[in-house]
This record gives C-alpha cells, structure tokens and sequence, in this order.
C-alpha cells in the first residue's frame, strides 16, 4: 500500500523533533512547551490524521496512473 511512507516520513520528522529537542540547548520554556507537545497521545492522533489523507492521494494517484495507463493503450489503437 503506498501510505507506508507517509508515515515512515512522519515517523522520522517527529524523531528528529525528539532528537533535536533532547540535543540541542533549548531555553527551559522551548523544550517544556515540545515536551508537552510530543506526547504518546499526540504523536498518535498526528499518525491518525495522516492515514486518511495519504489514503486518499495514494487512491487520487493510482486512479490517475490507470487512466493515463489506458489512454496510451487507446492511443495506440487509433494510430492503427
């Protein structure tokens, strides 16, 4: 299914929210305020809300990759 990399994508972008929030040297408020931000809850509905939006633009591409796939199949048989 092509909605594994919308959340391989989303996994790194909100590790390396995590990594950079633990390394760099963030005033105290920034990294309360990211904390609270990156919960197991939150990184959860984050995941949900991306489900059904990369549903839709795997099924918008696929519909549009057949479609082209078969106007040149038609293409092909005017040219006869």
């Amino acid at each position: 299914m092509l909605c594994g990399p919308a959340f391989i994508t989303a996994f790194i972008a909100l590790g390396g929210c995590i990594l950079v929030s633990n390394i760099s040297r963030f005033r105290p408020w920034v990294l309360e305020i990211v904390n609270e931000m990156l919960t197991l809850k939150n990184i959860a509905l984050i995941m949900s809300l991306i489900l059904p939006i990369s549903a839709f633009f795997s099924a918008l591409l696929l519909g549009l990759s057949i479609y082209a796939n078969h106007l040149r199949k038609h293409r092909a048989l005017l040219d006869l």
